[in-house]
């Protein structure tokens, strides 16, 4: 008997996790919610669109400078977060002797300006490829106002016969027709497209154009006899990498840098959007930035490009906006992550509920169990804005009215 008791308890355990664990797989099926009471409130409401970016600096804003030549360090005169301004002391180098810096000079000169000419080259292809657009779109132009002052001198327009009908051609068709957008709205996009690339490659070629002039000022100073060994600042900003210690050796590898001075309050942030949130985000749309190196802190920003993303086949998939943004106080650093966040609508004094308290009909209506008479009754209801916690409720509900809010189990 006690044997059969053990297995009836085993067989009763069994049974218990079994159905246990179907109890549970139900609630996963049914969406893991438990229902929850709230009220509807007064409340503000303000809609906002958040877009993840990058800091960035743009190229204008930072000077890098890589050893001229392999040799130690003789002196630091700059530290790292200081405040410098264009032309001051950073480092002040060794000198092998006067025939090394010469041809060092000479050769660093030769590296920037084979730079300088590689990135004109680009540029000009990425300009002559728009302005072939726009040149295609300019012929198709010419070709559809061609085509339309054919089709008026051969179908002049019609008398009018006196009874409202409209005149068309002797073919019965209407005298203009035709489909896709107008040639003027692709010339207009192509005319774009190659303001667009003439503005990329300036800004581009800024910072070698200026690497190309400190090089040929540094051989004039080595072919006069002059310090050749002081490294200077390019720009006025904060030095923010500085890998130079005295008495230690320095040029080993050319593209290790010896110093970076970036101008803080020139900081950007580029935040990529998709097709959706283009209509949000045009230029000249203020913005507030957040980061995580500094809590509860937001910067007024604005939106002043949004330029295209196009993948390997050239087709645009996405957008990137660059924000300027007030960094007056250098709180903000560079590749440090961002948050913009743009007001979309305001609702002030609203009856609001949780978002979690919306549901949808059979029909797609959206509806609130609202608490009435003691029953939960399915009410219809217009809504307005959201801010990802509460919606505005412009129709249905009273504040202070009892809601049903679904809630997570798990």
């Amino acid at each position: 008997m006690e044997g059969i008791r053990a297995n009836r308890i085993r067989i009763d355990r069994g049974w218990s996790v079994r159905a246990g664990l179907a109890a549970l797989a139900a609630l996963v099926a049914a969406g893991c919610t438990r229902s929850a009471p709230a009220l509807a409130v007064k409340r503000d409401v303000v809609a906002t669109l958040r877009l993840a970016g990058n800091v960035v600096a743009p190229p204008t804003a930072v000077y890098t400078a890589y050893p001229p030549y392999q040799t130690t360090v003789k002196k630091v005169d700059a530290s790292v977060n200081e405040q410098v301004h264009k032309g001051d002391r950073l480092i002040e180098l060794v000198i092998p002797s006067a025939d090394q810096a010469v041809q060092a000079a000479r050769a660093n000169l030769r590296q920037a300006e084979a730079a300088l000419a590689e990135a004109k080259r680009n540029n000009a292809a990425t300009v002559r490829a728009a302005r072939q657009e726009l040149n295609a779109a300019r012929s198709e132009q010419r070709a559809a106002d061609q085509s339309q002052s054919n089709s008026t001198n051969a179908n002049p327009p019609a008398a009018d016969t006196g009874n409202g009908t409209a005149a068309t051609t002797s073919s019965g068709t209407p005298a203009a027709g035709g489909s896709g957008p107008p040639p003027a709205v692709d010339r207009q996009a192509a005319a774009q497209a190659v303001a667009q690339a003439q503005a990329q490659g300036a800004a581009s070629l800024a910072p070698l154009e200026e690497q190309v002039a400190d090089a040929r000022r540094a051989l004039a100073d080595a072919q006069a006899g002059r310090e050749q060994g002081i490294i200077r600042s390019g720009i006025t900003g904060t030095v923010i990498v500085l890998n130079a210690q005295t008495g230690k050796a320095v040029g080993q590898n050319r593209d290790t840098p010896l110093a970076s001075v970036v101008n803080l309050r020139k900081l950007q942030v580029q935040a990529p959007l998709t097709p959706e949130q283009v209509a949000y985000a045009k230029v000249g749309t203020p913005v507030k930035l957040s980061t995580a190196s500094v809590p509860n802190r937001l910067f007024d920003g604005r939106i002043v490009q949004v330029t295209t993303v196009a993948d390997k086949s050239g087709k645009v998939t996405s957008y990137m906006a660059t924000i300027d943004f007030d960094n007056r106080e250098h709180l903000v650093m560079p590749n440090q992550k961002a948050v913009a966040s743009i007001e979309l609508g305001a609702a002030h004094d609203v009856v609001a509920v949780p978002n979690g308290a919306l549901q949808r009909d059979s029909s797609g209506k959206t509806v609130v169990q609202v608490l009435r008479n003691g029953h939960w009754v399915t009410t219809p209801v217009t809504v307005g804005l959201s801010d990802g916690a509460y919606t505005e409720i412009k129709r249905g509900i009273e504040a202070g009215e009892q809601v049903k809010v679904n809630k997570p189990l798990l």
